[in-house]
């Protein structure tokens, strides 16, 4: 009778301790293997979609405040001092 080793997914004997591929202690006894059986450990279903979504969301929120923060930055570099004037103001004959 044969099993698939949980860690690798490679076909052994129902009554293997250890894995012949993978090397993965399987159980040591009947009371090792008891609570496997119970419930799955943390994150063997995978990571949860809210961690995912978290992820994706504070990502995009990062990437917008940065181009924010340099776009402001580059109209500050652009922007004239306010006490210069701008253009040179034509000086009429006579009035100097």
């Amino acid at each position: 009778m044969k099993k698939r080793c949980p860690f690798c997914g490679v076909m052994i004997d129902a009554a293997a301790i250890e894995c012949e591929h993978c090397g993965k202690v399987l159980r040591r006894n009947e009371a090792d293997a008891a609570p496997r059986a119970v419930g799955l450990q943390k994150w063997e279903k995978g990571v949860p979609s809210w961690m995912i979504y978290g992820a994706v969301l504070f990502g995009v929120l990062f990437v917008v405040l940065m181009y924010y923060q340099a776009s402001q930055r580059i109209s500050e570099k652009n922007k004239e001092p306010a006490d210069r004037p701008t253009q040179q103001q034509p000086v009429e004959p006579g009035t100097e």
